[in-house]
């Protein structure tokens, strides 16, 4: 989370002049609060823009918790994410596997930017994805790591079926097997290989933050602005 607090606006009061301090509170507070709907608004574009999320949840685990209370020295507006993973995304972090094998690592195949792409930019398409993915059991298909494969590829393309995990010399994961019965060929589609993946950090929250500081000058001149409205109507 980053906060607003209140003593950061607060020197803006005393440059307006006169103001009802009766009034000051409820101004202070929409201040913040508007300015952390705003920096939320700039989070969630950010998060458009650079990430591939899967769907709106993301998005929507980006809140707001409303300025409270009339002590403007201790009124304070946050803005974030109630997920775990994003917190990894503003700030980096190392991923680690959970179950008997690597962390899968989604191809640029998988996702149609083709093979060879430096870096994935889509999601996996359609049955590609790793949640429709359905092996058949494991079976001792021959002597030697080649020979395994080998057969498994054959296996698979007589079947129909259309994936396989295989245990490659430098790499493991799950492949596509493509070509047809006579003349399979295999496109690697989720990366098993490794045990922890380095995730770099890719801020989101900070610069959406740092965009709406500037703004908040204007911000809390609307809020007073609207108190001393109220105010007349009230004399």
């Amino acid at each position: 989370m980053f906060n607003v607090n209140g003593r950061e606006v607060f020197k803006l009061e005393k440059e307006l002049g006169v103001f009802n301090k009766k009034a000051l509170p409820f101004a202070n507070r929409a201040a913040l609060t508007t300015g952390a709907f705003k920096a939320r608004e700039f989070a969630q574009d950010n998060i458009r823009n650079k990430m591939i999320t899967r769907n709106k949840w993301t998005l929507g685990s980006v809140i707001v918790d409303k300025a409270k209370g009339t002590d403007i020295h201790n009124q304070t507006a946050e803005v974030g994410s109630t997920e775990d993973y994003m917190e990894v995304q503003e700030f980096g972090g190392t991923k680690r596997r959970k179950g008997s094998e690597g962390i899968p690592l989604t191809t640029t195949y998988a996702s149609g930017e083709g093979e060879g792409s430096t870096k994935r930019s889509r999601l996996a398409r359609g049955g590609n994805k790793l949640k429709k993915i359905r092996l058949t059991r494991k079976r001792n298909r021959g002597v030697g790591r080649v020979q395994k494969n080998i057969v498994a590829i054959k296996e698979a393309a007589q079947s129909g079926n259309k994936f396989v995990f295989l245990e490659m010399k430098r790499k493991k994961g799950i492949f596509k097997v493509v070509g047809g019965k006579k003349n399979p060929k295999i496109k690697m589609v989720h990366d098993l290989t490794e045990q922890t993946v380095d995730i770099p950090a890719s801020p989101w929250l900070l610069p959406a933050v740092n965009k709406t500081i500037p703004m908040m000058g204007d911000i809390y001149s609307d809020a007073l602005q609207f108190q001393l409205k109220r105010l007349d109507l009230f004399k």
